[in-house]
């Protein structure tokens, strides 16, 4: 079962959070305090949202973390998935569940769609698996 963490909820899940974060993200080790700072603060202050997938014996599976943009261009609102890490292969379905309720989370807080970047090939398929598509790629060039 999928959950909206809340801030109680973060320091006593703070050390797989962190863990969800170094595994699925791409922060240098040189940047990793100071962005681990800032998205404690995210939590603990409802900037950023935390869900949680837990199996029935209360053993907790999966994390994605969140956080309300605006979409300059549009001008919408939307949900930005910035983690998303999985400690268990999940089937389909259970990843269309957790997506239902995150949508539901998305239009509660009047967003108009849900965006994500990540540079992990399995969770292209797993956002492609959920209904994602494609829009843009993102290229850099360390000067």
């Amino acid at each position: 079962m999928i959950y909206l963490l809340t801030p109680l909820d973060i320091p006593r899940l703070w050390e797989p959070i962190k863990k969800a974060v170094k595994a699925a993200e791409t922060v240098q080790d040189k940047d990793l305090p100071s962005y681990l700072t800032v998205l404690l603060h995210d939590l603990l202050s409802s900037e950023a949202s935390c869900f949680a997938r837990f199996d029935s014996e209360g053993t907790l599976e999966a994390i994605a973390i969140a956080s309300i943009l605006l979409n300059k261009t549009t001008h919408e609102k939307y949900m930005y998935i910035q983690t998303l890490f999985s400690w268990q292969i999940a089937p389909e379905e259970v990843w269309r569940r957790d997506i239902d309720f995150i949508k539901r989370v998305a239009v509660n807080r009047e967003c108009s769609y849900i965006g994500c970047q990540s540079s992990n090939p399995r969770v292209w398929k797993i956002y492609e698996m959920i209904g994602m598509t494609e829009e843009t790629r993102i290229f850099s060039l360390r000067v």
